[in-house]
């Protein structure tokens, strides 16, 4: 089961932070207005930022909404300059929890990075997924999925459910776990069957009385 957070509450987006590798005489408003041209013209993505400077007169900007937060995400697509200074991006290691679900029923024995593989195919946003686990370390049914795209997550809340089981891997994995099962049951039936057999055979031996 899935809980939403997103539907109704404003995201507090962390900082995309921005390091001039010379000396920047430009002012805010002029390197945002740069920024924003430059995103305009190569990615045509109107963006909804504000900024300041931070520590050694790096830049942090800040998405107003969550489709210029999620733009702002790959380094790849930044330009190289602004305002004619060379700058170096880093981008969040942590999204914000909104960007993030609950995935139950994720079995104990399934491998995370293994699914996370086979889940990336059918859900082009799903970047990380982390094994839950209680204070003594000992695993959960259950693992936490991270996603680049909101609206990914709010189709996924809306649906209510995750296709884990759809992916071909997991449905062999589920056929060979079911034959596995099916050899053990079968095993444990000859085994029942010749002690039965051992012990009318030992029962014939003692005297009728």
């Amino acid at each position: 089961m899935m809980t939403d957070r997103t539907m109704n509450s404003k995201i507090s987006f962390p900082a995309i932070a921005i390091k001039f590798k010379d000396k920047q005489k430009s002012s805010i408003k002029e390197i945002t207005d740069d920024l924003i041209s430059k995103w305009k013209n190569q990615h045509g993505i109107d963006l909804v930022i504000t900024a300041r400077f931070g520590h050694m007169q790096s830049l942090l900007v800040f998405a107003d909404d969550s489709s210029t937060f999620e733009s702002l995400l790959d380094p790849i697509r930044w330009p190289l300059k602004l305002k004619e200074v060379e700058t170096e991006v880093k981008v969040p290691r942590q999204l914000p929890s909104e960007y993030s679900l609950v995935i139950q029923q994720f079995h104990r024995n399934w491998n995370e990075e293994e699914r996370l593989s086979e889940l990336q195919q059918r859900y082009v946003s799903l970047y990380n997924s982390t094994r839950l686990r209680v204070r003594d370390g000992s695993s959960l049914n259950a693992v936490r999925a991270d996603f680049r795209s909101i609206e990914e997550i709010k189709t996924l809340i809306r649906s209510g459910k995750i296709n884990i089981g759809t992916c071909p891997i997991v449905q062999e994995q589920r056929r060979a776990l079911v034959e596995q099962l099916k050899g053990q049951r079968a095993e444990l039936l000859v085994l029942a069957d010749r002690q039965q057999h051992q012990f009318d055979y030992q029962e014939r031996d003692f005297p009728v009385i």
